[in-house]
């Protein structure tokens, strides 16, 4: 018994020339009502859940067959800039609308550019409500200062500040109570 189910799973080449087949509309027909990005995603996330769960045992750690829940969150994923459009028509209040396949375009606020997103995984959460999460190019951090200051707070001095150039600048402590003693006698 173990054998035929063996021979019934089907390897990641095999599982991605199914979605990619022209004749998929006959035999999966339900298969043309996701994008088929979403469809090679859903291949390379299985393959890599079952992969993981072999070098588990492979450990000799327990490891669960992978399962997709059916109840709560539901999500797919976009890869690619390929497969989704962004257009920003309002950029100062972030608003913008998204093509995604098979469902159109749909008008989003954001509170950074999105314009360079890589990826979009689209979320329905219990509620119902659905959600547009982008991976984003990252952006350059900004040059080093030409100059930096270490500073020391001490017990001598109330600050010691050495910056890069060499140069030492210490402050003393503010004497209140010695400044004032004379003053405090009086009373």
């Amino acid at each position: 018994e173990y054998e035929n189910q063996v021979q019934q799973r089907k390897t990641h080449s095999q599982l991605r020339s199914i979605l990619t087949v022209s004749n998929k509309k006959t035999a999966f027909p339900w298969l043309t009502q996701a994008p088929a990005g979403a469809l090679q995603e859903s291949c390379a996330q299985a393959k890599d859940a079952y992969a993981a769960m072999v070098k588990k045992r492979a450990a000799g750690k327990k490891a669960k067959t992978p399962r997709r829940k059916r109840k709560g969150a539901q999500s797919f994923r976009l890869p690619g800039a390929n497969s989704f459009k962004i257009k920003v028509y309002d950029a100062k209040r972030g608003k913008f609308k998204l093509y995604i396949p098979k469902v159109g375009w749909v008008k989003g606020k954001a509170g950074r550019n999105v314009e360079t997103a890589t990826s979009l995984t689209i979320s329905k959460d219990s509620t119902g409500k659905y959600w547009a999460s982008f991976i984003l190019e990252a952006q350059p951090h900004p040059a080093a200062p030409a100059q930096a200051a270490g500073i020391d707070l001490g017990l001598t001095h109330l600050v010691a500040i050495t910056t890069t150039s060499g140069r030492r600048h210490k402050i003393d402590t503010p004497q209140f109570y010695r400044k004032n003693q004379r003053n405090l006698t009086r009373v």
